[in-house]
């Protein structure tokens, strides 16, 4: 009897684990079953019991059935909440329990699923470096990334500071800061306004600001690759401690480039350059690039290097200044 009873819960217990899953077809016939986990992109995330989360093209879908109920953005802002159903003709069907109503729309007309909050994110970076004996060097470098992205724009602040001394003598004292305004105009497309400031007591720089604005191109977008480039105009001031102060129109190109690598490992890449249109051999490039390995619990170890090229400096100074460093991050 007690057998029979275990036998008909696990039956049942089955059939209602079946019943509560989501359905999707796609327009070449195959059917997925799983959970809805968001829509953003135009690729829908879907976790499956046998592998894991999957990106689907929403384009790619022919129907699509929830259990559950989902929050649908539509291409107006309107958001609703409720479960889901395609009828013959290809239209969804939202069926909102708090309205108490069906709202019919086509596929082309969703934006986003279960799209989370417009909160802010980040990461922080702390490294410290010393070493004793003949040497006695101390080095440390703290950083800051935060951004807030929505489906219409994007905002980010950025901030580094790096201190060394070496037998008790200052031999490093740099800050660079960057805040970022993108506007999307598409999907890919998007324009952008930027102030960048740095701080360099060894290359007699008290403050140089870099005020630009110009557009940016979403070259690539997927899930374990990104790539994209800007280009604006930028006017370009520097206030030295000796030499004579000068400001000028330049430009500001900037290439962005991440790679997922085996082993949980992220490689990225941020090259900007600095033309100046008034004196075609005073130009600047700024290249940071780093690899990232997850510890969990929003832990992470970075190595990389940071290298600045100035093409026209005072003799008694050198043209590029090179940093490697390792830190322990912490994302929010």
């Amino acid at each position: 009897m007690k057998r029979a009873v275990l036998v008909l819960a696990l039956t049942l217990a089955t059939a209602l684990a079946a019943r509560a899953q989501d359905v999707v077809t796609l327009k070449n016939g195959d059917r997925l079953t799983g959970t809805v986990v968001d829509l953003a992109g135009g690729k829908l995330k879907f976790k499956t019991a046998w592998g894991g989360e999957i990106l689907v093209a929403w384009a790619e879908i022919a129907s699509l059935q929830t259990e559950s109920s989902i929050r649908i953005r539509l291409e107006t802002d309107e958001i609703i909440e409720g479960t889901v159903t395609t009828r013959e003709d290809g239209k969804l069907v939202i069926a909102s329990a708090g309205a108490g109503s069906s709202l019919e729309v086509e596929f082309a007309k969703v934006r986003r699923i279960n799209q989370p909050p417009d909160t802010w994110h980040g990461e922080l970076g702390l490294g410290y470096f010393h070493s004793g004996g003949n040497t006695r060097k101390t080095s440390g470098i703290a950083s800051v990334n935060l951004f807030r992205e929505t489906d219409r724009d994007r905002f980010q602040i950025k901030a580094d500071f790096r201190y060394g001394r070496d037998r008790g003598v200052t031999t490093e004292r740099k800050a660079y800061g960057l805040i970022k305004y993108d506007y999307k105009f598409t999907e890919r497309f998007y324009g952008y306004i930027s102030e960048e400031l740095a701080h360099d007591r060894f290359k007699d720089t008290r403050i140089r600001t870099v005020t630009s604005a110009g557009v940016g191109l979403v070259i690539v977008n997927a899930e374990h690759t990104d790539l994209k480039a800007e280009a604006g105009l930028a006017y370009i001031t520097n206030d030295f401690y000796v030499e004579k102060d000068e400001g000028h129109l330049g430009g500001r190109l900037f290439v962005h480039f991440r790679q997922d690598l085996p082993l949980g490992l992220v490689f990225v890449n941020d090259l900007t350059a600095y033309p100046n249109f008034e004196r075609s051999t005073d130009w600047q490039l700024r290249d940071e690039a780093s690899i990232s390995a997850g510890l969990g619990a929003g832990w992470n170890a970075r190595v990389g290097v940071i290298w600045e090229y100035d093409h026209e400096v005072p003799k008694d100074r050198w043209r590029h200044d090179v940093l490697y460093f390792a830190t322990l991050g912490y994302k929010f």
